[in-house]
């Protein structure tokens, strides 16, 4: 084998040498094949064997070329990357080349230098070549071995390879190898100077003997003798001259006495010579004592040759004549390896020492003692021997030899003279002896003397203790005061096994019974690095911890701050069962908690029980982000609670988790910020809820009292002190200097004071709630967006949010399952705008809530989104419940441990939304889960109500505003085919019920969010066959359609594809010129489609007005398909859908000619019939109650009511949709009026325009100017905000109370109801809000939304009574019955034929009403005005045929000829027309009664009277004046009221005049009797009116004149 590695090298060394030969440098060179195999010579085939020939000629030849030119003892250093380019070969590693002299210790010294730079050489090369130079150093040639000449010289030959380097580290690596270069030259040529000088100083110590002991001189001879007999390598040489005492002391170097490394007086500092210290007298003892002549010691420079070891001195005192030590020479260098193994009894001046040590034991020889102490100090540390002295030996040895009988850790110390170290000798047995332990030993060692390990050596032998040998390095002065004993005893300590320790601690802290069995399970759990870090106490700590996390199968915790941790530190353990936790899971937060992660170390526990069960502890290194200081004492047990309910996702992790440890607030109180954070980003907060944290976490100190003031309004414990806390927080906040922090606070602070409940402090199984719900005045809070409701409360967990927001007291809406996250308040802010709208038909005004999922699972498992949708539902309403009052009968029962802040609040009712069309049920279980005192009318349509799909309620309503916008087109949409546009499918409730309204539907087209369905030429019939059958499957889509049954070039696409293609029939009939589009596109074709109608069943906002962004609508799902309001080519737009259309859109629609109202009037039936509901479950749950129902019969009645509920509900559609017509009819005509109910509306802070888009008034200026009055949607909100102002007044009068109004109350409910429970309908519980409800409605609906406002402006009275004196009206006139009349002509005649027959029974009622108000008796009775009233009106429409003069009859025929023609029947014709002459019904029905004769007869003589003074044709006259201004339509109308009372006065003078008092009597002879008694007068006034009518009356001024005669006359007669 190495005969065959041998021949492999020679292989490879030819081929080298062949290059060299070739090679131009080589060619002239003798020898070259020696130098290259003496270069060579001493490597290892396994050094060389990867390099090739080529790489290692490059080598070689680099050398070489290095070596050509060297001054005599100058060492040459190359130190280079080669490359190609710069060396012409190349190689890996970084090249060290050295040539110098040949000289001992090289080699050793330079690998030595470069493992203490941290460089390991890869390959050493070091050939001694003779080498011929000339005398300028150049190289002439190599000496051939056999021959070598004179002038050859040895010179070494070092080539190193280390790990490539930078070029700039180089540098620092050349220097370092000259310095020891340098070294080592000086020590070996002063080699023999130092030795010579140590004869010389030994022959001196043969001649001198002063001061010293004959045996100790003898011996320090011997042992300097022993030194220089090669058991010292000398590397340096020097004298110091010893000058003053004590504080003056100082060791002078003497001149020129260096030798070796200590040539230069730098190089070496005087250890414990230079200067005598202040910190001890060792100087003194060690160097200037006369006692000792030698002092042996180690010094502080790691020798740089031969070895890398502390360098040993040898100094020997020198002394005057007077015996006194004056100087030292000092020897320094390395004991040779020979020496260290020598027996101490070879060894002069140790031999002494042990001999003294021995005889002072007073043990013989041979005994066993004696025999072990010899061997102790036979095996003491060398070093140690010669530095110990004599008394600390003796007690260490003998210490030592007591170790024999008893076995155990000892320590015995030696501190350094000069405390530059510590010795520390430890005995400890064999058996428990490891790395890992004499590890420990050297922290022990460390700590107690804050110092260092310097080196340590072993000792283990046949013996039962194994020895360590430590140094600590210290610094002199600084080595604490320190107990031997104490230092020890933690050497035992960390001696004993872990089990040993774990055992112990088991025991004291479970007692011996529990403590074994621990030990039992857990003495081999652990892992060898968790033993390495803990002890047995830490250990049983997290025993504890891991037992409860294998009973609980949950993770504990345990935080912590070891002894050296920083006052920011702190050390967080999680044990968590069966396996790790990613960090990624947890590190995010740890650091939500304003933490940063500095290390993390896992250790897997496996208990010795059955299942293999493991825990495993993550222990983590933390410190707080800011350097804040952490109060661990104070915080640990909210840190902890907080941490373990963020992992189980009670708690959300985010960055107000960081005011447990900063604020030291609990996970609750934190909480509470937290939500307030999340309500103020949903009220549209400018800040991040990020910067909010931030904000927060900078000012702990106010986060902590804004918790507090928070407490002090709520906790029904304490009687808080809010203003106390307020001025507290206005001080504080005076220190904020950030002026968005400061406004941060300042809403915080504004949100808490405007909370009015919380239900914090309620308990559910007598644990917190895991959510939080307040109650908020919206009214008070800064900055929140408008409309600002009357009350709203925030819902809010961590695995939903949610808001509720309602307009009033008495309020209903339903409950959104909302997609918006991140806005959905303000989804609902929308939605509950168009609410109160809507609610103005029902008892209770708006409201809307909406909630949004914040854990929902994916969508692809359906069944697991869903159950997350309903648990989070039933949360939201819990969280309102909590904060509702109850009712028992009519006790109000305040919700437990809520402190309240507003008054009595038992009134909360919701339905079913988006989202939450089948939660009903849900809705209802919550409510009676709480005993809530609804029950299961607290949402309406759950199993025992109304289903609004099965009634198809809210698509009917939503159709009735469809049939009145056709049927004002002349269109009856239940008799006649049109086309349609839907937006949904036939599963849906809106769109399914509302594509089967009529058999005359051609559904042209329709799009859901996964399909679209076109059908150009639709078969009617067909149609709803196939659209019937599809509603009625449990569930379909558009790709169930019967394809077969759509018209050629129709189909279904998938909204999914990339593209369509189009049939020739799509393209025609949707004007597309393209052959193939997207999905999108065709989409947007049928939303701008010429049709009939666009029918909005879906969810989504499809039409914008042209100026508003898709940013605006905010929905944007539907952003890509969305229109702009002026595409459409539709001519009616059904809202069955909420939001399918933007307000603003739906003004510009009908701007530009399409028909339609609002979302809120289109589809109100559903939230009307869900209010019937509520208010019969109120009233039938009040009768169950008492036990007149049973709960079966009660669910039956409601059942046989569907039919009769749903009609009435479509009454109210019918009238509202008929209401906005009729304003639309009479357009500019009462612009005027609409425009100062706007401003007045404003001006009470009822109504914002801004904010519901109503024309601001430089638009109605414009609007005026051309002649274009409010649009439908425009109306239909007016509309909605005066039936609210009117019936918050109503409510806040005494008419709900009048018991003339419980016919209307008891009409509400059902016909089933009526009779039955008379009693407890006029009882109900919401009686009153219903009176005010159903007044509201019938006075704006059939008198106008303008009627309210301009009486009161016209005669000051209040609200209430205007609304009474209508109802008097309504009631006498009848005027019930005639509308009933004039709607059933629907689609019979015109229906602008309609709207003017109403507009003429408005005329009249009007007039009555302003006459009830003028001059009826106060207060303003109903019921006595009723009574004395009704029946007049009875007579006088009887009796108008006979009474009126004949060209009145004739007027009144010419008046209902246009009626007729239009196909209304003859009577009703005549009847309306005929009411232009009972606008003096009141005046001749009470001129009748105070005069006691019949109305026949006060009628005939009344319009008599009219007739002869020509009173009607002025009174006509006067309402043909054009009125420009509001004023001058007040002058005209009051000038018309005028003319009536003089006809009033004329008629009761010629009664009074006459005396007639008869039954009945001649009315021309009676009017005759009294002109001839005024003669005069009445021709003045004939003369008047004569010439009026001889010219055209079209002057205020004229009738003014005529008007001011007629009161002179009657005036005149009054005298009289």
């Amino acid at each position: 084998m190495l005969q065959a590695t041998e021949k492999q090298k020679s292989i490879l060394l030819k081929a080298v040498i062949k290059l060299a030969k070739s090679s131009q440098m080589f060619r002239n060179v003798k020898n070259v094949s020696q130098f290259i195999e003496n270069y060579f010579c001493n490597v290892a085939l396994s050094d060389i064997s990867q390099s090739s020939p080529e790489k290692l000629f490059g080598l070689v030849q680099a050398h070489w070329k290095f070596a050509l030119e060297r001054e005599h003892k100058k060492a040459l250093v190359h130190i280079y990357n080669p490359s190609y380019k710069e060396d012409c070969w190349y190689c890996e590693h970084t090249v060290i080349e050295i040539i110098n002299d040949d000289m001992p210790f090289l080699v050793d010294s330079i690998t030595l230098e470069l493992n203490r730079l941290g460089l390991t050489p890869h390959l050493v090369l070091h050939p001694v070549i003779n080498v011929l130079r000339s005398k300028y150093g150049k190289m002439e040639g190599i000496a051939p071995v056999f021959n070598l000449s004179h002038r050859a010289v040895s010179e070494s030959f070092m080539h190193l390879q280390i790990s490539r380097q930078a070029d700039q580290k180089l540098v620092e690596i050349s220097k370092a190898i000259h310095k020891v270069i340098k070294d080592v030259r000086f020590a070996v040529e002063d080699w023999v100077g130092m030795r010579t000088t140590m004869s010389s100083i030994i022959e001196e110590l043969e001649r001198k003997s002063k001061g010293t002991v004959t045996e100790d001189a003898a011996e320090a001879q011997d042992f300097l003798r022993w030194v220089n007999d090669e058991h010292f390598t000398f590397l340096g040489y020097r004298e110091y001259d010893f000058i003053g005492k004590g504080k003056n002391f100082s060791a002078i170097t003497s001149k020129k006495t260096g030798l070796g490394i200590l040539r230069t007086a730098k190089y070496l500092p005087k250890p414990s010579l230079n200067k005598q210290p202040p910190w001890a007298g060792t100087v003194g003892r060690a160097s200037t004592s006369q006692g000792d002549l030698l002092v042996v010691t180690k010094t502080d420079v790691i020798s740089s040759v031969h070895r890398n070891a502390h360098m040993d001195s040898i100094g020997i005192k020198r002394y005057n004549k007077d015996g006194k030590v004056i100087g030292q020479r000092t020897f320094f260098g390395l004991f040779t390896s020979g020496a260290y193994c020598r027996s101490p009894h070879d060894i002069p001046l140790l031999r002494l020492k042990l001999k003294k040590i021995f005889q002072r034991s007073g043990f013989a020889s041979g005994s066993h003692d004696g025999k072990a102490l010899l061997n102790i100090l036979e095996t003491y540390p060398l070093d140690e021997l010669f530095q110990t002295s004599d008394d600390h030996l003796y007690e260490t040895a003998l210490g030592i030899l007591r170790l024999k009988r008893c076995q155990r850790v000892a320590l015995f110390l030696r501190c350094d003279d000069f405390e530059r170290f510590v010795s520390c000798l430890v005995y400890v047995p064999k058996d428990s002896f490891t790395t890992a332990l004499r590890k420990k030993f050297q922290e022990v060692l460390e700590v107690a003397f804050a110092g260092e390990q310097r080196a340590y050596y072993t000792q283990i032998g046949d013996q039962a203790l194994a020895r360590l040998h430590i140094i600590v390095k210290t610094t002199p002065g600084n080595i604490p005061r320190y107990n031997k004993a104490k230092i020890e005893a933690n050497l035992i300590n960390v001696t004993r096994s872990w089990g040993d320790s774990l055992l112990d601690n088991l025991i004291d802290t479970h007692g011996k019974e529990k403590g074994i069995l621990l030990y039992q399970r857990y003495s081999q759990a652990f892992m060898p690095a968790y033993e390495d870090k803990f002890n047995g106490t830490h250990a049983v700590n997290d025993i504890q911890n891991i037992e409860q996390t294998l009973e609980t199968g949950e993770l504990s915790m345990s935080m912590y701050r070891p002894v050296e941790a920083k006052s920011d530190q702190v050390y967080f353990k999680v044990y968590h069962p069966s396996q790790m936790i990613p960090l990624s899971d947890v590190l995010p937060i740890l650091e939500d908690t304003g933490l940063k992660v500095l290390n993390e170390i896992p250790y897997v526990v496996r208990p010795n029980i059955d299942g293999d069960k493991l825990v495993v502890i993550h222990d983590f290194g933390l410190e707080t982000r800011n350097g804040s200081k952490v109060n661990l004492v104070a915080v640990r047990k909210k840190f902890q609670e907080a941490f373990s309910r963020i992992w189980s996702g009670e708690v959300e992790s985010d960055g107000f988790n960081a005011l447990v440890l900063f604020g030291g607030l609990g996970w609750r109180e934190v909480m509470v910020l937290r939500a307030c954070c999340k309500y103020l980003r949903q009220a549209g907060i400018a800040f991040s809820q990020e910067y909010m944290e931030q904000t927060l976490a900078n000012n702990p100190h106010m986060a902590r009292q804004i918790v507090d003031l928070f407490k002090a309004r709520f906790d029904p414990k304490i009687k808080g002190k809010s203003k106390v806390l307020l001025r507290r927080l206005e001080t504080g906040l005076a220190r904020v200097q950030s002026a968005d922090e400061d406004r941060i606070l300042r809403r915080y602070i504004n949100l808490v004071m405007s909370m009015l409940r919380t239900n914090f402090y309620q308990t559910s199984n007598t644990a917190a709630k895991p959510y939080l719900s307040f109650k908020l005045d919206s009214q008070k809070i800064d900055e929140l967006p408008l409309p600002r409701p009357f009350r709203e409360i925030f819902v809010y967990s961590p695995r939903v949010e949610g808001v509720h927001l309602r307009f009033g007291m008495v309020a209903r809406g339903g409950l959104r399952w909302s997609d918006r996250r991140e806005d959905f308040r303000t989804e609902v802010l929308g939605l509950v705008k168009a609410q109160q709208v809507k609610n103005t038909v029902i008892v209770p005004v708006g409201s809307k809530g909406g909630f949004a999922l914040k854990k929902a699972p994916d969508m692809s498992d359906r069944t697991a989104f869903q159950a997350e949708g309903i648990e989070c539902y039933k949360l939201f309403i819990s969280g309102m419940l909590d904060l509702t009052d109850n009712l028992k009968g009519n006790k109000v029962i305040p919700p437990k441990n809520t402190v309240r802040k507003d008054g009595d609040d038992p009134y909360l009712v919701v339905a079913a939304d988006k989202g939450t069309a089948t939660f009903s049920d849900i809705a209802n279980s919550v409510s009676i889960d709480y005993g809530f005192w609804l029950g299961d009318a607290f949402a309406s349509g759950g199993s025992d109500g109304y289903d609004h799909k099965k009634m198809g309620i809210t698509a009917r309503g939503g159709w009735e505003s469809v049939k009145r916008h056709f049927r004002e087109m002349g269109l009856n949409t239940q008799k006649e085919d049109f086309d349609v546009i839907g937006v949904g499918d036939m599963s849906g409730d809106v769109f399914g019920n509302g594509m089967l309204l009529s058999p005359h539907i051609c559904l042209i087209g329709a799009f859901n969010h996964m399909h679209i369905f076109v059908d150009p030429k639709p078969d009617a019939t067909k149609g709803i066959i196939e659209r019937k059958r599809l509603f009625n499957l449990p569930r379909s889509s558009w790709t169930d359609y019967n394809d077969s049954l759509i018209s050629k070039g129709g189909g279904i696409f998938d909204r999914s594809a990339k593209s369509i293609d189009l049939s020739p029939e799509i393209q025609k009939r949707f004007d597309i010129s393209k052959d193939s589009v997207t999905p999108n596109e065709l989409i947007r074709a049928l939303l701008t489609a010429k049709t009939d109608l666009l029918w909005f069943g879906g969810i989504g906002t499809y039409l914008k007005e042209t100026g508003e962004s898709h940013l605006d609508v905010g929905d944007r799902a539907n952003d890509s398909i969305r229109i702009n309001a002026n595409q459409l080519n539709t001519k009616v737009v059904g809202e069955g859908a909420n939001l399918g259309v933007t307000q603003l859109a739906r003004i510009e629609a009908a701007l530009s000619g399409v028909r339609l109202y609002a979302d809120s009037i289109d589809n109100s039936a559903g939230v009307d019939c869900s209010d019937h509901e509520v208010n019969i479950k109120i009233l039938i749950d009040q009768v169950m109650a008492k036990g007149g129902l049973t709960q079966k019969q009660r669910n039956s009645l409601l059942a046989k009511m569907t039919t009769e509920v749903g009609l009435q509900v479509l009454v109210d559609n019918y009238s509202q949709t008929q209401a906005i017509n009729t304003i639309l009819y009479q357009g500019m005509g009462i612009f005027d009026n609409q425009v100062r109910l706007m401003r007045s509306l404003e001006k009470g802070g009822r109504l914002n325009r801004e904010v519901e888009f109503l024309p601001d008034d430089e638009t109605l200026v414009d609007r005026g100017a051309s002649r274009t009055g409010l649009t439908g949607p425009e109306i239909a909100v007016l509309m909605s905000y005066a039936k609210i102002w009117v019936n918050e007044e109503l409510l806040a009068s005494d008419l709900p109370d009048d018991v003339a109004l419980q016919d209307d109350l008891i009409a509400y409910f059902p016909k089933p109801l009526r009779k039955p429970y008379k009693k407890e309908i006029i009882k109900h519980r919401l009686n009153r809000e219903i009176v005010a409800t159903q007044a509201t409605n019938s006075v704006i609906n059939r008198a106008g939304g303008t009627f309210i406002n301009q009486l009161m402006e016209s005669t000051g009275m209040p609200t209430s009574d205007v609304v009474r004196a209508y109802i008097i009206t309504r009631q006498c006139l009848g005027m019930r019955a005639m509308w009933a009349e004039i709607d059933a002509l629907d689609n019979k005649v015109p229906a602008a034929v309609q709207t003017q027959m109403r507009l003429d029974t408005n005329q009249l009622t009007e007039w009555v009403t302003l006459w009830f108000l003028r001059n009826g008796r106060r207060p303003l009775d109903i019921a006595s005005h009723v009574d004395e009233f009704a029946d007049g009106f009875n007579a006088l429409y009887g009796c108008l045929g006979k009474c009126l003069p004949k060209h009145y009859l004739q007027d009144i025929v010419n008046r209902a000829e246009p009626y007729v023609a239009a196909g209304v029947p003859k009577n009703l014709a005549a009847r309306v027309s005929g009411l232009v002459n009972m606008f003096s019904g009141c005046d001749i029905i009470r001129l009748a009664s105070t005069r006691k004769i019949l109305v026949a007869d006060a009628s005939r003589l009344y319009f008599a009277i009219g007739s002869r003074f020509h009173l009607g044709t002025l009174r006509a006259a006067s309402d043909r004046l054009e009125a420009q201004s509001h004023w001058q339509k007040l002058a005209v109308a009051a000038l018309i009221e005028e003319i009536y009372s003089h006809q009033l006065a004329l008629a009761s003078q010629v009664i009074d005049a006459t005396g007639i008092r008869k039954k009945s009597f001649d009315t021309d002879q009676a009017i005759s009797t009294w002109i001839e008694k005024n003669q005069i007068s009445v021709e003045r006034t004939d003369q008047l009116i004569v010439e009026l009518l001889a010219t055209e009356i079209n002057d205020f001024a004229m009738i003014a004149v005529a008007s001011r005669q007629l009161r002179t006359l009657a005036e005149t007669l009054v005298a009289r």
